[in-house]
């Protein structure tokens, strides 16, 4: 509605602003049409100028004001200014045009008219509606809460009484000015709640300033997401470490770990680092400060700390060559289990907040199971390597023709070396599937074993052992194509040389080990070594008997034997003659023998098992003036 008492140029005539297609405009002239106008009809807004003739514009703005909700009301000022009711009406629901003043200002009166129109209508609450009647949270306030609806006392909280005595400050995250600047500026104010609970929420206020006192609607809004600079770097750091099942550390310039994940030392999966020194490093606490030097072999030590200083030198990560590393379980009084870890370590420069290199930070990788697959690979490459230099020298088959197929021809002459090689064969095939089954024993017990296999045997019964040397027999779980391949190149002579191995049984002659007979009856062995070792135990029983076998078959029948321990290993001494240094190099190979009725498998079956097991064998000079063989890399309990 507008109201001008006046027609003259000064003032806007209704149909100006009407003129501007926002608005739906009704004039009147006198402060009576006006009073019986906003008790008829509803309006969204008032504009009055100060000359209205007979009446008051001040009685036209109580008017307004006692609309509900009050009207918001434009005054259009055609006269001096100075009206106490003019100046006390500011931010109040009431806005002050001068009409001089927008001439001044070189603008349009028409157009800041309506700019104030349309500011004082949307921040009214909606026309001819209450608190009450809004179904969104809403409140007014004038230095307290002076007025709410249901929706917002369930979404604070609180009850009546309650709120009644609360400020602002008791109920959101923020105080009574910003409402007005809010108001002011037209924007929404965004706050949380005083006492946030265990779920975050915020809110967004719409304000408006009616007739001193703001209406506010509240909106409740997803909370903020946290942002980066909220995070703590030492907190996120300490759960890599804590957490992450990954071997991670910090070192400094002089190689001494500073922070190590507990991963690193095994916390969680009962492994600890044992240092050469045999000390016990169990947490993380027990690995601050100390360099590899303190932890690990002075090799292993060596080649870590000189990747250290090249990556902080060249600024450049390095990848270091896979190491293997030994770690054990249990405690230090009764170890339960011993294991090899294959680890690949990732190294980059370690920087400060000014860009300085200060050490290194890692990460090392178990890559055990990559490890143990090559591993396996190359022991069987070994394996099937050996055999075919066995089927070559050994089994080159020759005509039958009264069968009809090609045998090997010491299967027609000499059925006990042939049940010899069968036998090798199958003991390789059967070492293939190692070190799947290791568990404790006790070397001394086994080595008791495998000397009555080799010694107690009968050269009659072709037997040495029971595991499968000189018997024959097949080795459970050894099918398969390269097994059927080998088989299909030895069966053609089994059944060719039965009847001649039976007959030579009867007759005296058989197999024992790596040829003729090796039984003896003054042969001694001495036993030093009473450690519990991590083996299989059928392989270790094989492994030592065809030691014992190639010393007593090269040392004679009153060959003194001993059996000794190392720090690494054992070893198997005889007083024999003695393999000398130019031969000690290929002894291990297939066929290697000095003995021209022996087959040359023992030293060839000996150095597989050990490989399968992850050990290493050597030849040096023995105490008692002959052989010395080596077996070392086992782990002891």
């Amino acid at each position: 509605m507008y109201v001008d008492g006046l027609v003259d140029a000064a003032t806007l005539p209704a149909a100006d602003l009407e003129a501007t297609g926002r608005f739906d405009v009704t004039q009147v002239r006198t402060l009576e049409a006006a009073e019986t106008a906003l008790e008829r009809d509803e309006y969204d807004c008032l504009v009055t100028t100060t000359a209205l003739g007979a009446g008051s514009y001040a009685d036209l703005i109580t008017a307004a004001r006692e609309q509900t909700p009050p009207l918001p009301t434009v005054v259009v000022c055609t006269a001096e200014p100075g009206d106490p009711s003019i100046d006390s009406a500011s931010d109040d629901g009431l806005v002050v045009v001068e009409a001089d003043q927008a001439a001044r200002d070189g603008g349009s009166l028409q157009r800041v008219v309506a700019s104030q129109i349309e500011r004082l209508v949307d921040r009214r609450t909606p026309a001819g509606q209450s608190l009450a009647e809004i179904p969104a949270p809403a409140f007014a306030y004038e230095e307290r809460f002076v007025d709410w609806n249901e929706a917002f006392l369930e979404l604070v909280g609180v009850d009546e009484a309650t709120l009644d005595e609360c400020s602002l400050a008791d109920v959101f995250d923020c105080i009574s000015t910003e409402l007005a600047s809010a108001a002011a500026d037209g924007v929404p104010l965004e706050v949380e709640p005083a006492d946030p609970g265990p779920d975050p929420v915020a809110y967004e206020i719409e304000v408006g300033r009616e007739l001193g006192r703001y209406v506010c609607l509240v909106e409740e809004r997803p909370a903020a997401e946290p942002s980066i600079e909220q995070f703590d770097p030492a907190e996120m750091l300490s759960s890599l470490l804590e957490g992450i099942p990954l071997a991670m550390y910090f070192k400094d310039e002089q190689s001494r770990h500073v922070a190590v994940s507990h991963y690193q030392v095994g916390t969680g999966h009962e492994w600890f680092i044992e240092n050469p020194e045999g000390k016990i490093h169990h947490s993380p606490e027990d690995v601050i400060g100390k360099s590899d030097f303190d932890l690990y072999s002075p090799d292993d030590a060596e080649r870590a700390i000189e990747t250290d200083r090249e990556v902080m030198e060249t600024e450049e990560p390095q990848t270091e060559e896979t190491r293997l590393f030994t770690v054990q379980s249990g405690d230090a009084a009764s170890l339960t289990s011993v294991k090899d870890l294959a680890m690949r370590s990732l190294k980059a420069p370690w920087y400060d907040a000014d860009g300085d290199v200060v050490g290194v930070v890692g990460v090392t990788l178990d890559v055990t199971e990559h490890w143990e697959n090559e591993h396996r690979l190359a022991v069987n490459e070994a394996i099937l390597e050996t055999i075919d230099a066995m089927l070559t020298q050994q089994l080159q088959p020759v005509g039958t023709p009264d069968a009809g197929r090609e045998v090997p021809a010491i299967a027609a002459s000499e059925p006990a070396r042939y049940d010899r090689v069968v036998s090798d064969v199958e003991t390789l095939l059967r070492t293939r599937d190692q070190p799947e089954s290791t568990e404790h024993v006790d070397l001394a017990d086994v080595a008791r074993d495998a000397w009555e296999d080799v010694t107690g045997s009968s050269v009659a019964d072709g037997a040495v052992d029971a595991s499968g040397i000189g018997t024959g027999a097949s080795a459970p779980g050894s099918t398969g194509s390269s097994v059927e391949t080998i088989e299909e190149r030895v069966e053609p002579g089994i059944e060719a040389h039965t009847s001649d191995r039976a007959a030579g049984a009867s007759n005296g002659a058989g197999s024992a080990g790596d040829g003729a007979g090796t039984t003896s009856e003054s042969a001694t062995l001495s036993i030093e070594a009473p450690s519990l070792v991590d083996a299989n135990p059928e392989q270790l029983r094989v492994l030592l008997a065809e030691l014992f076998e190639n010393a007593i078959r090269h040392s004679g029948p009153d060959v003194e034997v001993v059996l000794g321990e190392l720090d690494s290993g054992f070893f198997v001494d005889d007083d024999g003659p003695g393999i000398t240094p130019d031969r000690r190099e290929n002894v291990f190979e297939y066929g290697t023998t000095g003995d021209p009725d022996a087959v040359g498998g023992g030293l060839a079956i000996v150095k597989a098992i050990a490989l399968a097991h992850g050990w290493e064998t050597t030849i040096e000079d023995g105490a008692l003036g002959g052989t010395r063989v080596v077996v070392s890399d086992l782990h002891f309990y």
